[in-house]
């Protein structure tokens, strides 16, 4: 602001008009420092009358760096795929399948074991969901009970994985420390089909697919493709919520997002098309891993299916991207 105001000063202006953008400067200086601390923490604070998109990606990126340097680990990407259709066993659910991975994942220390998938299914009501049945979508690839890995969608030498389970049923996969740096970049994708694992129909307990991927890990981007199957029509439009998991607050009941507070206003997540194109500049093998796990796992073709993505460059962890499905 002052070699502004010398540069006005040199072309002219009045130097009582000077003094007084020097006085109006100074008195909002003083007004942030008194509410807010400094400027970026003023912006933010009047950021809900309007978000600028420039400075909220550089600071996502910032934090990525952060996040990344202070535990240790980072990734290129991570995806989830979850392909829904009617179950081929019981008539009152759906099957699901689900693709998830993590791709260029590397260590920047190599004393850092990292979790890398928290399993549960819950109900509504917040209370475990057991009734399903879990199955790899490679038994070649499944490591005992555990981590049910594709080997054909991976790369690198996987590190040892270890597994435990919560006092409340959560399962954890957990990677022990492993070599450092790109040399020991690794790329591990898992498959699993879920038999009767969600109702089919909508009742006041069951009234909305909710659907998530948790980033806990420094990642620059993730992206969340929904397939849902042509014999689902009662399946609305889903839309795209990103929660923050910082607070680790309970659901509260039915209906409710579930832990965490929501970080950007909810919008359509973005439509893939029927028959959905698959492609993405991030993953230049990610429609033919999606084909691919299809045909494994006898679900047919893309045809039969249409797609839905929600996607965030450098999402803030702990966060959750969410796919919300209402009825049509």
């Amino acid at each position: 602001m002052e070699i502004v105001l010398k540069a006005a000063a040199a072309h002219g202006v009045g130097e009582p008009r000077v003094r007084a953008m020097r006085d109006a400067d100074r008195s909002l200086r003083v007004f942030m420092r008194r509410h807010a601390g400094d400027r970026r923490s003023f912006e933010a604070m009047l950021a809900k009358g309007g978000r600028d998109d420039r400075i909220e990606s550089e600071e996502r990126k910032a934090l990525y760096r952060s996040g990344s340097a202070i535990w240790g680990v980072r990734a290129r990407a991570q995806t989830l795929t979850l392909a829904l259709r009617p179950s081929e066993h019981d008539p009152d659910s759906i099957d699901v399948l689900q693709l998830g991975g993590m791709f260029g994942f590397e260590r920047l220390r190599d004393d850092v074991p990292w979790i890398i998938r928290r399993l549960t299914n819950k109900t509504d009501s917040g209370s475990p969901e057991t009734s399903f049945r879990r199955e790899p979508l490679d038994p070649q690839g499944a490591i005992g009970d555990g981590l049910p890995l594709v080997p054909r969608f991976c790369s690198g030498e996987m590190p040892e994985i270890r597994q435990f389970t919560a006092p409340d049923g959560t399962v954890y996969d957990e990677l022990a420390p492993s070599a450092v740096g790109k040399n020991g970049a690794v790329t591990f994708v898992t498959g699993e089909l879920y038999r009767s694992a969600i109702p089919l129909h909508w009742s006041e307990s069951n009234t909305e697919g909710r659907y998530k991927l948790t980033v806990r890990t420094p990642v620059e981007a993730v992206m969340f493709d929904l397939l849902v199957h042509k014999d689902l029509a009662h399946f609305g439009e889903p839309q795209m919520r990103v929660l923050g998991l910082l607070e680790d607050r309970p659901a509260t009941g039915p209906g409710d997002a579930g832990a965490g507070s929501m970080l950007y206003e909810p919008e359509p997540a973005r439509r893939l098309g029927t028959a959905p194109v698959m492609q993405t500049p991030r993953l230049g093998g990610y429609p033919g891993m999606v084909s691919e796990a299809l045909a494994m796992s006898r679900w047919g073709s893309l045809d039969e299916y249409r797609g839905y993505r929600a996607e965030l460059e450098y999402p803030p962890a702990p966060s959750c991207v969410m796919m919300v499905v209402p009825p049509s």
